[in-house]
């Protein structure tokens, strides 16, 4: 089959965050890519706001601007890295084998921005890929616990908007002819 710019979409296979350093140039600068573990889920949405101008009793013009994108991820596995790059909290580590500990701890204050990039490897062509990469986030739900008897995911909502530098756009969807990494 032949690579164009149409395909399928089949499962979610990585997913990374970087805390957003600096984004007051052209080219924003990130931290480490930290592992989504156990990814499941990711959607992505438009957060659209519409205005009519009416009159003589109909409507005359409409406008809509896109506000912000939209993002849902659902994983299956607690990262204390991604938890601290997400939310803003400390990692912090103690003792020694047999006994270490690692801690997450949050505090208040306000969760930081992130980049955000997600691989689908199952698309239309063999070898091919597709990447979903949000340069700007901020989390705007977070949901995580754990039940009797069964395996609980932990999810997230967030909002991309564009970076100050690039006020032009809200995220990249790249299909890639040879799959590669995030």
């Amino acid at each position: 089959m032949a690579f164009d710019k149409e395909t399928f979409v089949y499962g979610v296979q990585d997913c990374k965050i970087a805390a957003l350093m600096d984004d007051s140039g052209m080219s924003p600068t990130y931290g480490s890519a930290i592992d989504v573990p156990g990814i499941q889920e990711i959607e992505v949405s438009y957060n659209i706001e519409s205005k009519e101008l009416k009159g003589d009793d109909v409507v005359l013009d409409k406008r809509t601007t896109i506000n912000s994108i939209g993002i849902d991820v659902t994983h299956a596995k607690i990262s204390l890295d991604a938890l601290g790059a997400l939310l803003g909290g400390t990692v912090s580590a103690s003792g020694t084998t047999p006994n270490r500990t690692f801690t997450y701890r949050q505090g208040g204050g306000q969760p930081n921005y992130f980049k955000l990039s997600a691989k689908v490897v199952q698309v239309d062509e063999d070898g091919a890929d597709m990447h979903f990469v949000m340069y700007k986030c901020k989390v705007t739900d977070f949901s995580m616990g754990a039940t009797g008897e069964d395996y609980k995911t932990i999810s997230f909502s967030a909002e991309a908007i564009p970076c100050a530098g690039n006020s032009n756009y809200f995220y990249d969807l790249i299909e890639h002819e040879t799959a590669t990494n995030l």
